[in-house]
């Protein structure tokens, strides 16, 4: 997973999310995964520190992947599916979600995995914390922090 944004939109992240909270956007990049993207949506929409936005970018599945993203946006509005129609891989479907994103830092989530509860609690205190700078990236059980330029 890695977050990534400017210092200058940093908020206090004391309390619950709301009006004044960094917001994050979650970009889930996924090709042919109905079989685990039910549970990585539940855990991700499921944060004690609530994503701004969950955006799902199918990288031109040809299972139910999109459909199941759309059940979850009929739920819960802060999930949205973008659709490619040809595939080009994660790291194309990444930057697709980049281009849709509107929160201030962005969290990947592979579209196999789950989060802990408080993952973005968690990460979002430490970026705050530690003063990020405009490039920080936070990756598995680790904090790595690195300066932009």
């Amino acid at each position: 997973m890695v977050l990534h944004g400017d210092t200058a939109a940093k908020r206090s992240v004391d309390g619950e999310p709301g009006a004044g909270m960094i917001r994050v956007s979650a970009v889930i990049p996924a090709y042919n995964r109905a079989d685990t993207i039910g549970y990585c949506l539940e855990s991700v929409c499921a944060q004690s520190y609530r994503p701004h936005e969950v955006i799902v970018v199918d990288d031109g599945s040809s299972d139910a992947t999109a459909g199941i993203v759309n059940e979850f946006s009929s739920r819960d509005s802060m999930v949205r599916l973008c659709r490619s129609a040809t595939r080009s891989g994660a790291q194309a479907a990444r930057n697709v979600g980049i281009r849709h994103a509107t929160g201030e830092w962005i969290a990947f989530q592979d579209s196999d995995d789950e989060w802990g509860a408080d993952k973005l609690a968690v990460q979002v205190r430490h970026l705050e914390e530690v003063g990020a700078d405009p490039m920080t990236v936070i990756h598995g059980d680790a904090w790595r922090c690195h300066a932009g330029s």
